[in-house]
């Protein structure tokens, strides 16, 4: 891919990227509350649409031929993870979300149910952490390379995925039991 292509692709995903959030921004500060509190409530189109938007990144992923096989695979899988999550699958495998800290802690969750929650959590972390190292090598594969077009191409497509990953991260961090609930106005 050549740098202009590269550098075409990466403009087009900010911009795509800037009028979303400021879609998101106008309807929730200027659209009336009942069309506000449908969009965004659990049954609201963001959240009907979310995961199948993940679903299609995981596909869209899958069939990039100009990423290495196995960081297709990765990458699929994430998303394909954070689609599962943004179904709260999360919620229905167990009596209670096994991704936060309140299931391992009670009493009224079996051992068992225990011990296959952890090794999926373990198992969704390996995911994650493949990915985090990938992003490494290409960050350092950066300073070392001379061809910019191939590495401008490399870390658009990391930074892309890193920012979704990081996104949904902090999304499953604000929304746990750890931190206090907002006051609802």
């Amino acid at each position: 891919m050549s740098f202009s292509k590269a550098a075409h692709i990466l403009f087009i995903s900010f911009l795509l990227i800037a009028l979303y959030l400021g879609i998101c921004i106008h309807t929730a500060l200027n659209a009336p509350a009942s069309v506000t509190q449908y969009l965004f409530s659990e049954s609201g189109a963001f959240e009907v649409m979310s995961p199948w938007l993940w679903y299609l990144l995981a596909v869209l992923c899958l069939l990039n031929v100009e990423i290495k096989p196995n960081t297709r695979v990765f990458t699929a899988i994430a998303a394909t993870l954070l689609g599962l999550r943004e179904m709260d699958f999360h919620k229905q495998v167990f009596e209670m979300s096994f991704i936060k800290t309140n299931f391992y802690r009670s009493a009224e969750i079996p051992l068992m149910d225990k011990l296959l929650g952890f090794i999926l959590l373990l198992g969704i972390i390996f995911v994650f952490l493949v990915l985090a190292k990938k992003l490494v090598q290409t960050i350092r594969s950066m300073k070392n390379s001379l061809n910019i077009a191939s590495v401008h191409d490399k870390f658009h497509r990391t930074l892309i995925l890193s920012g979704f990953c990081l996104l949904k991260i902090a999304k499953i961090s604000l929304n746990s039991s750890f931190f206090p609930k907002p006051i609802k106005r």
